[in-house]
């Protein structure tokens, strides 16, 4: 007997029924599923391989911390003791995986809870990794790339066994790649990864353009990375930061392009964006109030609720001057009453009737937004405010 899970382009799920004959006339159902792949020898020799005492355990954990970049300098004693901490964090989540995740190291938020390969989360996973194993972060990557959905689908996760089929999530990975590729210039890198991130910027305008404005749509927050914000609670949006990370990636492929002597490619590319940041600029940025936002589908107006999603387009180069992206930054950004209180940057502007100290992305801090409103205070040479009070 064959099962296929239809949610998935799997392989087919083999059942291996038998009917045994009991007393009474009643029929018992046995059967096994077999959905990954073991060696058996594999596994038996790390696993004999091991060290079997606790001072050889220790030692082989010295080998892998000493195999990797992760020296600390600098900092107070507090700072040290909190960044050692997330280092072992990270390389303790990273694992040698079966299944789709195969051949590779997967970054899992937690091994224990969530051994899932998210998207959202490795594309800032990475910026961690790729100071201190650059080949862990280009795994996380090609593992993304490499498992892309042949319509050009990037999955919102990947597990061993399967990977979510519904929702996808923002466009990172062209920022992620193209980031790390710029520390460790490797094109072999770039030529596996470009491929599938034209392949995934196709597949956004098709899948969540429906009506060809080309401004890509958001139907659930999950693909925002934001779970359950308030930006949708008036139904789908044209959103201000999805499309700035589709922009990015844009903008990342015609870098990819460039380094690997694809030249007409690469003009192409450049071309692509400059008509996609106007039609950024001129859909989502609202000259009254000098901010991006959001805009409803259904009504094409701006839903004027403040988050950090407002500033994101400033990431990109989209046409608007210097002078109003910094007033911008001032007014907004910069102001207690808005997003610059004790803890700086909430996912909901303190004023907003929304706002919920205690729903995690409808009021504090979430750290990936966090870090790229720190990326935007430095591009816009507000690096004083950013060392005082970040």
């Amino acid at each position: 007997m064959c099962i296929r899970d239809s949610s998935t382009n799997d392989n087919d799920i083999k059942l291996s029924l038998k009917l045994v004959k009991e007393e009474k006339k009643k029929v018992l159902l046995k059967f096994s599923v077999s959905c990954l792949e073991t060696n058996k020898e594999k596994i038996k020799k790390l696993l004999l391989k091991a060290p079997s005492d606790v001072k050889g355990a220790i030692e082989l954990s010295e080998k892998w911390l000493l195999s990797n970049n992760i020296e600390i300098k600098s900092g107070s004693n507090k700072e040290r003791k909190m960044l050692s901490k997330a280092i072992n964090t990270l390389i303790s989540n990273e694992c040698i995986a079966p299944g789709k995740l195969a051949g590779r190291v997967s970054a899992f938020p937690q091994r224990g809870k969530y051994a899932t390969l998210f998207l959202w989360d490795t594309c800032f996973i990475n910026l961690g990794l790729e100071l201190i194993n650059p080949d862990l972060a280009k795994d996380a990557i090609l593992l993304l790339t490499g498992n892309l959905r042949e319509d050009g689908k990037m999955y919102q996760f990947i597990c061993s066994t399967w990977a979510r089929p519904k929702e996808s999530q923002s466009p990172l990975v062209g920022w992620a790649a193209w980031r790390l590729y710029k520390l460790i210039e490797d094109t072999e890198f770039i030529v596996k990864v470009l491929p599938s991130l034209e392949k995934n910027i196709d597949w956004w305008f098709k899948y969540r353009d429906p009506t060809c404005s080309g401004i890509v749509e958001c139907y659930n927050p999950l693909e925002t990375g934001w779970d359950d914000t308030p930006r949708l609670d008036k139904g789908p949006v044209k959103p201000a930061d999805i499309n700035t990370y589709l922009w990015l990636q844009m903008k990342a492929c015609g870098k990819m392009a460039e380094v690997l002597g694809l030249y007409e490619k690469a003009e192409k590319w450049n071309d692509e964006l400059k008509k996609f940041g106007k039609r950024i600029k001129e859909t989502l940025y609202c000259e009254e109030d000098n901010l991006f936002y959001d805009v409803l589908v259904e009504t094409k107006e701006y839903f004027k609720i403040k988050t950090p999603a407002c500033f994101i387009p400033l990431l990109a180069d989209i046409g608007l001057p210097r002078e109003k992206a910094k007033r911008m930054i001032k007014e907004y950004l910069l102001n207690e009453e808005y997003f610059f209180g004790k803890v700086p940057f909430p996912s909901v502007s303190y004023r907003e009737n929304c706002y919920q100290p205690d729903q995690w992305w409808r009021g504090p801090l979430w750290m990936p937004i966090g870090y790229l409103m720190l990326e935007i205070l430095k591009k816009y040479g507000f690096d004083k405010q950013v060392k005082n009070n970040c």
